[in-house]
């Protein structure tokens, strides 16, 4: 029982709330990390000179890395501080669904490869618990 009380005061000493948060919450938050990973990309795409795709054949290298970059972003993010960019700005963060102790970059690596699935994430929103929280075991709450 103690340890477990270690685990929860050691959580950045931040409270949080036990409820996860609405989607329109959820929702900003993708829309501001995904301008920030269209960021990453342009500044990436500049140093490395790599032009635009011209056929459908040539945009796969491009879808490649863009999903790798948005595994390193999310997994580097929430595995070191629980939030990303998205996350800071309207004061949430990830957290385990057991003991509600925060995640590790195994947690976070598990969300951001199930994020690049294309469409089933996304729409999985209706269907209930979205899936990279329910595979990863973990959710999205308000800071206290």
């Amino acid at each position: 029982m103690q340890q477990q009380q270690d685990i929860l005061s050691d959580f950045n000493q931040e409270q949080t709330s036990v409820y996860g948060v609405d989607k329109g919450t959820r929702f900003v938050n993708a829309l501001i990390d995904g301008v920030v990973l269209r960021f990453i990309d342009w500044i990436l795409l500049g140093i490395f000179s790599i032009s635009s795709p011209t056929s459908f054949l040539d945009m796969w290298p491009s879808m490649l890395a863009g999903s790798v970059i948005a595994i390193a972003y999310y997994t580097i993010m929430e595995g070191a501080t629980g939030q990303t960019v998205g996350k800071m700005v309207t004061r949430t963060k990830v957290i385990r669904t057991d003991l509600d102790r925060p995640v590790n970059f195994t947690d976070a690596l598990v969300r951001s490869i199930i994020r690049t699935i294309p469409i089933l994430d996304a729409i999985s929103i209706f269907w209930g618990e979205i899936w990279h929280d329910q595979f990863s075991r973990t959710r999205v709450v308000k800071k206290i």
